[in-house]
């Protein structure tokens, strides 16, 4: 869910005096009003005021405003609303006065901008490429944070702090840490799943992927759990369950090559240890499950048919007796194929 952002509110009073008391830049040319704003919101300013020409100027200032607030993806879904005045002065043109509001405040920007830089030195080697390193950051953040059922938390900060948030929060993380370690990419608004949504879009070797770290992330919350569902899509194949803009966003259409080669490694590998058998209910993935616990396996590798749309609730199921066989906790990865088979790798930790 997205935090809805733009509050406007032009009130023009003619022939006061210039207020005094708080500086102001004065400026006739757009394209220097436009970065003056920019320079504003990405100081995360939350009163100013800036003198315009004339009121054909004014006009054009609401969208002068909505094209700087998306300078910045970061910046712009931090953003909780905005309002601004304009007073008609007798000497010194129109002042327009804008109140920002944020859903993060500097501190806490800054905040989130140190504990990144720690998580990355902990989590990035020097040795990795630019895909290794957006594999580490997605499985950090799919593995640490949860998502906010009750809706309240939105920023990368609550992320950090609370470790839940909802998609902007997530996309904001994930924006926020690839960034830091120099790989482009967008924050892109949508939807999914019957509400308004947000997700990364991701610049690696001159090809754009999609990236949703929220719906890699299921409810509910299990630390550590690591999927890859939707690592490094095509605009194809996100958009069997998301929509957007597209024509707003770079087009996504490169393969994720690396994951092809290792999907059909996994899938030629399981396929020779299961004889390619696929399971497809629930009574069956129990099953295996059971079994592999009743003989204390360290781990179970099997190629599953989802039996219905919720994978956490089918393995919630098929595992309701782990206590009763001595399981503490179960881990998990979970690769989808085109043909809609999962290929889930499970890790037993036993009391």
């Amino acid at each position: 869910m997205i935090h809805r952002r733009m509050t406007l509110l032009i009130l023009i009073f003619s022939l006061l005096m210039p207020t005094q008391g708080f500086a102001a830049t004065t400026t006739t040319d757009n394209s220097v009003l436009s970065k003056t704003l920019v320079a504003h919101l990405l100081n995360q300013d939350r009163s100013f005021s800036i003198t315009i020409a004339n009121k054909a100027q004014l006009k054009q200032l609401d969208t002068l405003i909505k094209a700087a607030i998306k300078v910045n993806d970061y910046t712009h879904y931090i953003i909780g609303g905005y309002s601004y005045s304009a007073k008609e002065t007798k000497s010194s043109g129109i002042k327009a006065t804008f109140t920002i509001t944020y859903l993060e405040n500097k501190t806490q920007t800054a905040y989130v901008t140190t504990q990144v830089k720690q998580i990355l030195k902990d989590i990035i080697k020097p040795t990795m490429d630019d895909f290794q390193k957006e594999r580490a950051i997605h499985d950090y953040i799919v593995s640490h944070i949860a998502y906010d059922t009750n809706l309240v938390n939105y920023s990368a900060y609550a992320a950090l702090t609370k470790g839940k948030t909802v998609c902007q929060g997530f996309a904001l993380l994930t924006y926020r840490m690839l960034d830091e370690v120099g790989i482009k990419n967008r924050i892109v608004e949508g939807h999914a799943g019957g509400r308004s949504h947000a997700w990364n879009l991701v610049f690696i070797g001159g090809s754009w992927y999609q990236l949703d770290t929220t719906f890699d992330d299921p409810v509910p919350f299990e630390k550590g759990r690591i999927i890859d569902t939707y690592f490094n899509l095509t605009d194809a194949e996100l958009g069997k369950d998301h929509t957007w803009v597209r024509g707003n966003y770079p087009a996504a259409t490169t393969i994720y090559k690396d994951k092809t080669k290792v999907a059909a490694k996994t899938d030629k590998a399981i396929k020779a240890e299961t004889k390619a058998e696929v399971i497809s209910t629930v009574q069956g993935l129990k099953t295996k499950i059971e079994a592999a616990m009743s003989r204390k396996d360290p781990k179970l590798t099997l190629l599953y048919k989802l039996a219905s749309r919720n994978l956490v609730k089918d393995l919630q199921s098929a595992a309701v007796n782990k206590k009763e066989l001595g399981v503490r906790t179960i881990e998990y990865s979970a690769q989808r194929d085109k043909d809609g088979i999962t290929t889930l790798v499970l890790y037993f930790k036993y009391a």
